[in-house]
């Protein structure tokens, strides 16, 4: 654990933070201010007012436009870092938030308290310690949605918004009370304490750090985009927290990666699973890595559930997602088409989330529901990547901090916070001491005492005759005459004597703590084990170290199926599951294969699976690449499908369409095309592999009414028979 000499921004804490350890932040890391350079203005039009200005600062020559931009604009970048976008490393607050906790705090709205209008507070905040109204109540709300922070610091009563991005009620319907956990946050509070600095008019006094007693900077995380810097950390466990900084104290040479076997990483408030440990291990050791949050599903079948259909259930969403439109995305590539095997979707969310997807039959297999997964993942929300940035104000400077450098600053912070309760307790208990020692002599020389009391003219002439007497000061004595009659009993005398001696032991355990860090350390130890036990909790986001939803690279993982692929002079053309025609016997009379209008014929059907690609051919010698599976499916025979050139921009007939396996393109096949004058043409496949849409010719015509009349694949060594229609 840390103590240097730190530089507080009001300077108060110097002399109590000497070299006690080591710092808590690299000596490399830099101020994140610096300046750029900007070119002198020098306009003719402007010189006038340029000396005219510098004459008023007092400056000598000229004030360039380069001097007023750089002083003007790192002012204003650090207003933005220290008062707006980044929280405090030491209780991990923007200022907006701790003034809220703070107007809460004076209008007494604790967690037993009645509820108070929303309104209240924020006229309580706006009016006396934050000058900019606009976005207080937008924190506020956001200090009470259970979904937006991991241990929520405001208890609500009304609408505060929803996981739908549903905005809450206005804030003369709502009301907010400190949540039980905000306590901790603000106990012992007092100038003595910590440092309070004049409110914003000068007429009040505001603290500008709370005394947390727990790391709220990584407990409930931050959000912020301050100038030339971002900070985006995310929430984590209070148990493992508070067991990290038990750890710090007992081996102050604990490493990063120690650390990380404690703290395993962020705990989300909506859940989900954090897929892979790299994101983890970089945002751990450096401040800044990508975590990989998935949505939490299980699958439910008429054999497991008893449902009428199968259906993927989402019980948890990834951390800032809005659940109203992940859904609206889902739905719409269903009906786009865009995500296999999917029939519908429904949201029957109640006190907990439940998005019900509903799937085919004939993907309720391990692969199948593993294929639609992925597809869900790459194309939707369900799977997000957050972007963790650990920046934060650390004793006037912006700084990135690793795990451990964040809590380090915290008990730094926390060490000296409870030095400084235990002085202000000492304080009152020496101050009582004092009173109780004046009111034990009164009461062993009580018959003397009374008789000078009474031989007095005056309360004043008593007072003095009483510090003559028996030596007392001036607060003994007002003390001694302060005293009741009931006082003067045997036991109440006994009990002052008693009073003294569990003074003079409190005394003598605070004397431990101020001088003897060992035993300060021991006190801190003993608060961090009592706040892990009042708000002990699970984690609620789950570890996948190795993901096990095979990726999705451009295509998705399919479930194999045959399907037979038909094309038609009219420009059509579909797709159908092969099983939908049966195999008939002898003597059959067949069925009806596709319902074609008058003068429309078939130019090409094949039989292949959705895993292959298909190459089709026009009669003008393109050829374009598509999947298998992209030719839109129907489930009638009747069905001629849609017109290509919805697809694919194809202007002539495809005259012919050759399957190919994904990874067949290779140089020891061939597309052979031949035309209708006799041309014929041999191509290695691997020249098709990467067509792009707008198709690759394949050959060209010598004659302008020549055309392809077929194609088809060969491998070598091959032989190739042509027949003409003569025969």
């Amino acid at each position: 654990m840390s103590n240097n000499n730190k530089n507080n921004k009001n300077g108060s804490d110097k002399e109590e933070d000497k070299n006690n350890g080591n710092s808590p932040h690299d000596d490399t890391n830099k101020d994140v201010l610096d300046q750029d350079d900007f070119e002198e203005f020098e306009s003719s039009f402007a010189q006038d007012a340029i000396k005219e200005l510098s004459k008023e600062k007092g400056s000598e020559g000229e004030t360039s436009f380069a001097r007023e931009m750089q002083y003007g604009f790192s002012e204003y970048a650090k207003y933005v870092i220290s008062d707006r976008a980044l929280p405090d490393g030491r209780d991990g607050l923007k200022p907006v938030h701790r003034r809220i906790l703070w107007a809460m705090q004076n209008l007494k709205l604790g967690p037993r308290s009645s509820f108070k209008k929303c309104a209240r507070i924020v006229g309580e905040t706006t009016g006396r310690f934050h000058p900019h109204a606009g976005g207080v109540y937008e924190s506020l709300v956001r200090l009470a949605q259970d979904w937006s922070l991991r241990y929520p610091l405001v208890d609500p009563q009304g609408n505060f918004g929803s996981i739908d991005g549903y905005p809450p009620a206005a804030m003369r319907y709502t009301e907010a009370r400190l949540a039980k956990i905000s306590l901790d946050l603000m106990e012992n509070i007092s100038p003595k304490i910590v440092d309070f600095i004049d409110n914003f008019d000068g007429e009040e006094q505001e603290p500008t750090v709370l005394p947390v007693k727990l790391p709220h900077l990584l407990l409930n995380g931050s959000y912020g985009i301050a100038v030339g810097m971002s900070s985006n950390i995310p929430p984590h466990n209070l148990q493992e927290l508070m067991d990290a900084c038990i750890a710090i104290v007992d081996n102050p040479q604990i490493t990063t990666d120690e650390l990380m076997k404690i703290v395993l990483a962020p705990d989300f408030p909506t859940g989900g699973v954090i897929v892979g440990t790299q994101g983890i291990d970089s945002l751990f050791r450096t401040g800044k890595g990508s975590l990989r949050v998935r949505s939490k599903v299980h699958l439910e079948t008429k054999e497991t559930h008893k449902v009428r259909k199968p259906i993927i259930v989402v019980d948890e969403i990834p951390y800032m997602q809005n659940k109203s439109n992940l859904i609206q995305t889902i739905a719409g590539l269903i009906d786009e088409k865009k995500i296999l095997g999917v029939k519908n979707i429904e949201d029957h969310t109640k006190h907990k989330i439940r998005i019900e997807i509903e799937i085919e039959e004939s993907y309720t297999d391990d692969l199948s529901y593993q294929t639609i997964l992925a597809q869900l993942f790459k194309r939707t929300n369900l799977e997000t990547l957050f972007h963790g940035r650990i920046n934060a104000f650390v004793y006037g400077r912006p700084l990135m901090l690793n795990l451990r450098q964040s809590l380090a600053v915290f008990l730094d912070f926390r060490e000296l916070t409870v030095k400084k309760i235990a002085e202000e307790e000492l304080e009152r208990v020496n101050a009582r001491i004092h009173i109780l020692e004046g009111l034990i002599i009164a009461s062993d020389n009580i018959t003397e005492v009374i008789n000078l009391i009474r031989a007095s003219e005056s309360r004043v002439k008593a007072h003095e005759g009483l510090r003559l007497t028996y030596k007392l000061s001036d607060l003994q004595a007002k003390a001694v005459l302060d005293m009741t009659l009931g006082r003067l009993a045997r036991m109440e005398q006994d009990n002052l004597k008693n009073e003294a001696k569990e003074r003079e032991i409190r005394k003598q355990e605070l004397l431990m703590i101020i001088n003897d860090r060992f035993t300060l350390l021991d006190l801190m130890k003993t608060e961090f084990i009592e706040t892990k036990d009042k708000f002990r909790e699970g984690r609620r986001t789950d570890l996948l170290p190795v993901d096990n939803i095979h990726k999705v690279e451009g295509r998705p993982i399919l479930h194999q199926r045959d399907l037979l692929i038909t094309s038609t002079t009219s420009g059509y053309i579909r797709s159908i599951d092969w099983s939908t025609f049966k195999l008939q016997g002898r003597g059959g009379k067949g069925v009806i294969g596709i319902a074609l209008d008058k003068d429309e014929f078939l130019n090409d059907l094949i039989v292949t699976s959705n895993l292959e690609d298909l190459l089709m051919i026009t009669s003008e010698g393109q050829v374009f690449q598509v999947p298998a599976y992209q030719i839109n499916e129907v489930k009638s025979r009747n069905t001629k499908g849609h017109i290509i050139s919805r697809v694919l921009p194809i202007e002539a007939n495809i005259v012919k369409i050759v399957n190919i396996a994904h990874d067949g393109f290779l140089n020891n096949r061939t597309l052979v095309t031949v035309t209708k004058k006799g041309i014929i043409k041999r191509t290695t496949l691997d020249k098709y592999q990467h067509i792009r849409t707008t198709g690759i010719r394949c050959l060209s015509f010598k004659d302008e009414d020549d055309e392809v009349v077929d194609s088809f694949i060969t491998e070598d060594p091959g032989f190739i028979f042509i027949a003409t229609k003569n025969g």
